[in-house]
């Protein structure tokens, strides 16, 4: 067996490289060369570091600390906008409440009042009759007191009627009494004015209205 020499393991003249690989490398090369330097251009070829990357421009800190402090703004004025329309909603409930709550009485007592009034008949005042002084009266004095027939005369001249004549009535009654011949509105005005209850007709009486002062008219002070 012959043994191999180094000018049997390789050839004398070794193939020469095509044009357009060693073209392309050096193309490659350039290329590459072409990009500025960055942090991955420093890299240990030997490093333990494999798979890095270049990574995507992310947002910077201050700009993602003004878009999270818009929004807790926002979520903030949300809040208190819908706490206050709750509220205002109440606050305007409560005094139409309140409203309706102080109307009920003054309804009621108003209720009440027109009731009452209902019940309770409307008395018309009666008609005051002006005294006549054409209307002819006599006072009699029937109390056996003296003085009573002079006192009550002197009253109804001073209230406008005409006392033609004063006496005394021969005989003592305790109540008194006013007689008419046919004038009773004056009788009952007379009547009215001293404060007698009774009225009576009678054409047999020498006047239009004859008074009759009885004891109890007498004690009053007549």
């Amino acid at each position: 067996m012959v043994p191999m020499t180094p000018s049997s393991q390789s050839p004398a003249n070794p193939p020469a490289r095509d044009p357009e690989v060693s073209a392309g490398c050096t193309s490659s090369s350039a290329s590459a060369s072409s990009w500025p330097r960055d942090a991955f251009d420093d890299v240990p070829e030997e490093g333990a570091r494999v798979g890095a990357h270049r990574a995507l421009d992310a947002p910077a800190p201050r700009v993602t600390r003004q878009i999270a402090g818009l929004l807790l703004a926002g979520a903030v004025a949300l809040a208190v906008g819908a706490a206050a329309y709750l509220l205002g909603g109440n606050s305007e409930a409560a005094p139409g409440a309140a409203s309706g709550a102080s109307a009920s009485p003054s309804q009621s007592q108003s209720q009440s009042q027109e009731a009452t009034e209902s019940a309770t008949p409307t008395q018309e005042a009666e008609p005051t009759v002006e005294p006549d002084a054409s209307v002819q009266v006599g006072v009699y004095n029937a109390a056996e007191v003296d003085g009573a027939a002079g006192t009550t005369a002197q009253d109804l001249s001073s209230a406008g009627w005409t006392v033609s004549a004063t006496d005394d009535w021969g005989v003592g009654v305790e109540q008194s009494v006013v007689y008419y011949a046919d004038d009773e509105e004056q009788a009952q005005a007379v009547a009215d004015h001293l404060g007698i209850e009774q009225v009576a007709s009678d054409e047999a009486v020498g006047y239009p209205i004859v008074v009759v002062i009885g004891s109890d008219l007498a004690e009053d002070g007549a």
